[in-house]
């Protein structure tokens, strides 16, 4: 965080997530056999967010944020299908799956603590608001294309 006030900053961010994708994340053809999912999508999230910093007690601070972010998504997912071809063997194939990447808007709150000048521990809550959910991604279906989430945060910053 770069505080240009006492209690007034700017924050920058970056992180690594590791998305999965379930079975059930798109209805079933009927003309599939069966059809099963591996993989889902790692999240590089990449964010420039405004802070305010409340302190509260001797050492103690509540921190709260709201920024934008750019997820760049890297698909690791692959459909696995089985079906049975037109003589009526059975037939198994897979294809990729593709996620564009996307803006979202970011907020935390957050309580830290100061053990020296320089030392600091954080932990809080955040949550995550995907600004384009949605839309096909394997073969026209929908697959958990919403990247929004919950967010549980923890650290240590040292400043420099």
């Amino acid at each position: 965080t770069f505080w240009t006030y006492e209690n007034i900053g700017w924050a920058a961010s970056f992180g690594v997530e590791f998305w999965r994708i379930r079975d059930s994340a798109f209805p079933l053809d009927p003309g599939f056999t069966s059809v099963s999912v591996d993989g889902g999508a790692n999240v590089y999230p990449l964010g420039l967010a405004f802070r305010y910093s409340i302190p509260y007690a001797a050492g103690w601070r509540a921190n709260i944020s709201a920024g934008l972010e750019y997820l760049f998504i890297v698909p690791t997912a692959v459909v696995h299908f089985r079906y049975d071809d037109h003589w009526g063997r059975p037939q198994d194939d897979q294809s990729s799956v593709s996620f564009d990447d996307r803006f979202a808007i970011a907020c935390h709150v957050d309580g830290g603590y100061s053990w020296d000048e320089n030392l600091n521990f954080h932990f809080g809550l955040g949550a995550r608001i995907d600004l384009h959910p949605g839309g096909s991604n394997w073969l026209g279906e929908d697959m958990g294309n919403d990247f929004s989430a919950l967010t549980l945060n923890t650290g240590i910053s040292w400043r420099f």
